[in-house]
């Protein structure tokens, strides 16, 4: 579901022991305040606003992300 954010395909990129090629990848998605995320795309996806209905695009609270670290 995250191919269509640029920067997923570096973030799983591996060598042939499976270690990840480039450790410091990010997505390319970042907070302009407390309450707004800006997504970069690879290309155009009409089917943007639907991705973003599945669960696994809604946000966490930073603090129960790092308590699963």
């Amino acid at each position: 579901m995250f191919e269509v954010v640029k920067g997923y395909a570096e973030m799983y990129e591996a060598d042939e022991e499976g270690n990840l090629a480039n450790p410091d990848a990010k997505l390319a998605v970042t907070a302009v305040d407390n309450k707004t995320l800006t997504v970069t795309l690879n290309n155009a996806v009409a089917y943007w606003n639907e991705l973003l209905a599945f669960p696994t695009y809604l946000p966490v609270r930073e603090d129960v992300v790092a308590s699963e670290a």
